[in-house]
Formats: structure tokens, sequence, C-alpha cells
């Protein structure tokens, strides 16, 4: 569930395009985007890539999503969603499109009246922000009301899919939240709604107040902030970025709550020195983050492990200091009742039973350099299938047991397959 946006531009015989086409024209359009994010004091915080001949994305800030936009042989599009952030970036955005249509000689179309508007919210058409402020806390009730009604106690909300995987918890922009917290904003109306909004969403308010800079460093150390040390210029920003907030937060005359700053003063400490993160405080990644990049399978590891794929794309590897665990997955036909002959390096270790699976750890190999390797292989076997797992965690001995917790937290559905 989300609120997101999409218009079109018949650019024809229009001057933005003229004979270029695919990236060239593209790059005009990136180059006003970038002059649009300077003048609004966004800078610091914008991001771009081309993906292709015809496709491009921009983010004019950390946590709120990408901007699409693809370019036809008859026009360009843009798609963006602004419930992961707010009505404040709803209309940030929409006053960019008004920047590229005024610089550009654009025209967006976002349907023939509000009723079939490209934008759900339809700002687009009434620009009431008093009306944007409204139905996006609307939408945060019903959103609420949703989670409610699915008994949802686990799980996140309006962040990217994966995060806050934590017991009771439920994983929100500013932080976690529980369910108490959510059977409470489905009951709420008018006013007190739109008060709960504002402490919901990144950026509530059309201005760039005190309180807009301090939920996003919020938001970006929560969502966004890997916590390991950068290992590359695009990791290094994220420092550069948090710096960015924080001048400007003082700058409105904001006041840092102390958790922010203790939060901002470790990520700086792991910057320069590395090191794990406290398990605890602010920062999904610090805890497990869920992912499935093998058919069936569900695994979370720690957010802050570095996520690399071989060459061949069959085997995930994440490493963090010396730590290094190689996960990859073989699949096959069975007959029926056929069972798993565990190998010989596995027929005294105990076996251990899971969601759906069972697994085994070999024995424990001892390198010359004090490093030692382990593999742990979980097997499930569904209706004529047979769906395996390989784990190789390679790391000091004392951090061989870290498969534990990793297994604990893997699921095996045969209907993702």
């Amino acid at each position: 569930m989300g609120i997101d946006a999409h218009a079109r531009s018949a650019v024809g015989p229009k001057k933005l395009f003229g004979r270029a086409k695919g990236k060239d024209a593209l790059r005009k359009v990136l180059k006003s985007a970038m002059a649009w994010a300077e003048a609004n004091d966004l800078a610091p915080f914008f991001r771009s890539q081309m993906e292709g001949e015809g496709a491009l994305w921009v983010s004019i800030l950390p946590t709120a999503g990408r901007i699409s936009f693809n370019f036809f042989e008859d026009g360009l599009s843009i798609d963006f969603r602004s419930s992961n952030c707010g009505p404040g970036y709803h209309s940030s955005v929409l006053d960019l499109l008004d920047y590229l249509e005024q610089d550009l000689d654009l025209s967006w179309d976002w349907g023939k009246n509000p009723d079939d508007s490209g934008d759900e919210t339809e700002f687009a058409f009434a620009r009431d922000f008093d009306d944007l402020q409204n139905r996006m806390a609307r939408f945060l009730k019903l959103l609420s009301g949703s989670a409610v009604a699915n008994q949802m106690e686990t799980g996140a909300l309006c962040v990217p899919m994966g995060l806050g995987q934590r017991e009771g918890k439920i994983a929100c922009p500013l932080g976690f939240r529980d369910f108490a917290y959510l059977s409470r904003i489905a009951e709420l109306e008018g006013e007190e709604l739109k008060t709960a909004a504002a402490s919901w969403f990144v950026w509530w308010s059309k201005e760039k107040s005190a309180e807009f800079w301090e939920h996003l460093l919020r938001a970006f150390l929560w969502q966004d902030v890997n916590w390991r040390q950068p290992s590359d210029s695009a990791e290094a920003g994220a420092m550069i970025q948090i710096d960015a907030i924080v001048q400007r937060l003082q700058s409105a005359g904001g006041v840092m709550p102390s958790d922010l700053s203790h939060a901002v003063e470790e990520y700086r400490l792991i910057c320069d020195e590395g090191g794990f993160p406290a398990p605890d405080g602010i920062g999904y990644r610090r805890g497990f983050v869920r992912q499935s990049f093998f058919p069936g399978w569900s695994v979370a590891m720690p957010g802050y492990y570095r996520q690399t794929t071989d060459e061949d794309g069959s085997t995930v590897v994440f490493s963090f200091a010396d730590n290094s665990a190689r996960f990859s997955s073989v699949s096959a036909d069975v007959s029926p009742g056929w069972e798993y002959d565990w190998p010989a390096s596995f027929a005294d270790a105990p076996l251990s039973h899971g969601n759906g699976f069972e697994w085994k750890r070999s024995s424990v190999d001892i390198y010359d350099d004090g490093m030692a390797s382990q593999t742990t292989v979980l097997v499930a076997t569904p209706d004529r299938e047979l769906q395996m797992l390989l784990i190789t965690l390679t790391a000091a001995e004392k951090h061989l047991d870290l498969v534990d917790d990793w297994v604990d937290q893997i699921t095996f559905n045969p209907a993702g397959l």
C-alpha cells in the first residue's frame, strides 16, 4: 500500500529533445533537475543514475525513494512514490516537475480531471497543501487500520522491505512502533489524526523547518545507514550527508536530541575505526535485514554485512571484518518418498529442524592463519523436490557460532518457488 503518482509529457518536436534520443535527451533532464536541487538547498542529497538508453532515476532526499524518468519515442514519463516520506516531499517533487516543465518546455499530463488523475492525492490538480496533508493523514489511518485488522505485530510499514526484523516491533519511517500505537492511529480523526501524522512522516510541512531536518536525520540513520566502515565513495557519502543535515538543523535553530547525537557520533567512530555496531540504538541495519535471493528461501542477515555476488551469479557472499559467509542453492527433482542421504562429513553431526527444513553442520577446518571454516547445509524436501541451501562461514573459530543465529532467522516456503 502506498501513494503513487504518474505523469507523461509528449515531447515531440519541443526544444528539449530536438534530435537527441535516449541518454542524450535524459542528460538534459538531469542537468535541469540538478539545477533545481541546487536552488532548493538539496544539492548535497541529490543522487542520480542512468539505466540503459531510455531510463533515468533521481533522488532528491535520503529515504524518499526514486523519481523515475523514462524516455519514449512519443514522450517522457515520470513516476514516484511519496507515502514513504510525506506531503512536504510530494509537494517538492511537483515543484521539481513544474521547474522541468518551464525550463525544458515540457507539458505534464496528469489525466483529464482529478477523478482519473495520475496523482492519487490529486495535488497535481488542486495544489491545495492542506488537502494534501489531510489525504496523507487518512492514508496513515487506513494503513494502520489494515495492519490492525491483519493482527500485524512484526514487520515494516513505509520503509524498504526486509528492514526491522524484531519480534513485537514494527519498522516505521522514524523508528520502531508497536501494535498498540497503530491501534491508536486507526481510531483517530480530524486534528488529532493530523498531529499523529506529523510525527509519522519525515516531511510533513511544506517548509524545510528544524523539525524536518531532525526527522530527516532520524529517518536516514534508521533506514539507510549501514553501520559499517565505508569501502567506497558511495558509502562514504552517507557521513557527508549526515553532516549536511546536522548543519541545516542547527542553522534552522533546532537542537539535536541526545539519542540522535549519540547515533551520529557512533557512526562517525565506525567510519573512522571500523568495528561492530552496538546491537541496540537507532538503525534498522544494526539488526537483521530479510531478503530472498534463492527460490523458496527467505534469509535474514545483519544489515552491516556487505553483500556481493560471485561472477557466475550463483553464490551470494556476505562479509564483515574477517567474517565471510557464502550462500548457494541447489535444487533437483526426486522420486516420491525419497529421503536425503547426508554426506559422510555430516554423518556424526546432530540433526536439527527449522521452519520446513532440517540442517546439519560439517566438521571445522582450521587454517594456518588461525581462521576456521564450516559449512551448514539446510535441506527441504517438498513434494518430489529437493531444495538445499549451503552456508560456508569463514571466520575466527570463536565466531563460527554466528551461523546459529542466522539459521534461526531462515524460513522455507515451497509456495515461493
